[in-house]
């Protein structure tokens, strides 16, 4: 039996490319998945998913929904793959700080939003931010940082200093 077995997962950008992927190997692996992507409509076309979330994770209302939308739907969420990300392909010079603030909304600040919210969804079996880090039962996405124990708390500093 695979060690995702009955495994509840939420896959962002699960639309398209290494997120389609990951949710399609999750559900191989006897795992229930969720997927979000803002677009809705490629995602309906994702198969093997068990519930389809639409929304833009760097905003923090839609990032909370789909964390709580996924955690009401299965009673809790024990992997988080924060995997959306956006990419300006053209010159430095010709992006705007509008341009810039989104990528920076969707490849960051909805690793923290996200990571956040999961980390409070299910409060009787994870444990308080003040505990040791990392632990099994707390969500983990590949990019998250794990800091020294001569560093408690020091995650979000960490995560920030790489954007």
């Amino acid at each position: 039996m695979s060690e995702f077995a009955d495994r509840v997962v939420l896959v962002t950008g699960a639309a398209r490319g290494i997120g389609r992927s990951a949710a399609a190997q999750f559900a191989d692996a006897g795992a229930v998945v969720a997927g979000a992507d803002l677009d809705v409509e490629a995602l309906e076309a994702v198969e093997k998913l068990s519930l389809r979330l639409g929304g833009d994770v760097g905003d923090t209302d839609d990032a909370h929904r789909i964390i709580d939308d996924t955690v009401a739907a299965f009673g809790r969420l024990d992997v988080l793959v924060n995997n959306a990300g956006a990419w300006l392909l053209k010159p430095t010079a010709e992006i705007t700080p509008e341009e810039w603030d989104d990528q920076l909304s969707t490849n960051l600040r909805s690793f923290f939003l996200l990571t956040r919210r999961a980390a409070w969804a299910n409060p009787t079996t994870w444990p308080t931010p003040s505990s040791f880090w990392p632990h099994p039962r707390r969500p983990t996405s590949p990019a998250q940082p794990s800091p020294s124990p001569a560093a408690p708390n020091s995650e979000c500093p960490a995560c920030s200093s790489g954007g």
